[in-house]
Order: structure tokens, then C-alpha cells, then sequence
């Protein structure tokens, strides 16, 4: 099934291919408002490739930072977060943000 297909033979409506979907796929990873989500912000441009949304943008959960801070507190010389803060130039409820909920670390 295509949502683009849907959409242009059969001029379904972005709730009923999202149903069609949900009831044929089945899926387990994605709820359905977000796959009514992802439908509707498809079938608006009318293209699958994904279009910049609206928001501010990240400035302290960048890649980089996530991997530069998962290099440093991945090996045995913890830094600390702090410490860490400082080397990135960013605050340290950033850097434990990004070991909390980027890199899944708790702390003991």
C-alpha cells in the first residue's frame, strides 16, 4: 500500500488510509495519531521525503555533542558532568540530558 497511490487513485482522505494502514500493517513502534501524522505531513507536499518542521533548533542535543559526550563518559576516566559542561561550553543539565535520555545512562 501507498500513500501517495491512495491518495491520487482511489481520493482517499488522510484518516481513512490511516485506518487502511493500521488494520492491514498492524504496527507495534508507532501509534496511530503518529502514523496519522506521518500520512498527513506526506501527503501535503506530495512527496515520502521528510520536510523541516517547525521550531527551534537544537543548540545544546546536537550529534556531535551527544558524541563527544558519550566518549567521555563511556570510558573508564569518568570526567563528571560538569566538567564536561565545560569542555562543550554547554550548561549541565544539557550534558545530563544527553546522558539521560540520548545515551539511556542513569545515574547509581
Amino acid at each position: 500500500m501507498d500513500v501517495l497511490s491512495l491518495r491520487r487513485t482511489l481520493g482517499w482522505s488522510a484518516y481513512k488510509i490511516t485506518s487502511q494502514l493500521w488494520d492491514h500493517y498492524k504496527p507495534n513502534d508507532i501509534s496511530k495519531e503518529g502514523l496519522l501524522s506521518f500520512v498527513k505531513r506526506t501527503i501535503e507536499p506530495g512527496t515520502v521525503q521528510d520536510i523541516d518542521r517547525p521550531g527551534r533548533p537544537r543548540a545544546a542535543r546536537t550529534t556531535s555533542n551527544i558524541r563527544e559526550v558519550s566518549a567521555r563518559h563511556l570510558n573508564k576516566s569518568n570526567p563528571g558532568q560538569i566538567s564536561t559542561a565545560e569542555h562543550l561550553n554547554i550548561s549541565q543539565s544539557s550534558v545530563q540530558r544527553i546522558l539521560n535520555h540520548d545515551l539511556n545512562l542513569k545515574p547509581y
